[in-house]
């Protein structure tokens, strides 16, 4: 009978490089989707701020926070983008995961 002492090794060291990527990668995607929750609470606090006209403080939570927000007025909808970029530590999937984006449209009334 041969020696298959070795055998076990060898396929440890060739599974382990892919178990830790699936591992980075699970940890990163569900701190993916926590900060898009929060970044959905943050939303909240700036339709608030944006509702009540205090633009110069939702300039200060924004840079706060560290996140760049865009309004596009329309007639009468408004769309507010609150873009963030989050570290990842995975390989390959820095370049596709790394931004989180949320978009809200909300009623924009003028009094006369």
């Amino acid at each position: 009978m041969r020696n298959n002492k070795g055998q076990a090794l060898v396929e440890f060291v060739l599974v382990l490089p892919v178990l830790l990527f699936l591992i980075m990668a699970f940890i990163d995607i569900a701190n993916l989707f926590y900060s898009k929750y929060q970044l959905e609470n943050h939303m909240d606090q700036i339709v608030e701020f944006y509702e009540e006209g205090k633009m110069e403080q939702l300039s200060q939570y924004a840079l706060k926070e560290n996140m760049q927000i865009d309004l596009q007025k329309g007639t009468t909808f408004t769309t507010i983008t609150i873009e963030k970029t989050k570290k990842m530590h995975t390989p390959f999937l820095k370049e596709k995961l790394s931004k989180i984006e949320i978009e809200r449209t909300v009623y924009s009334y003028e009094e006369k």
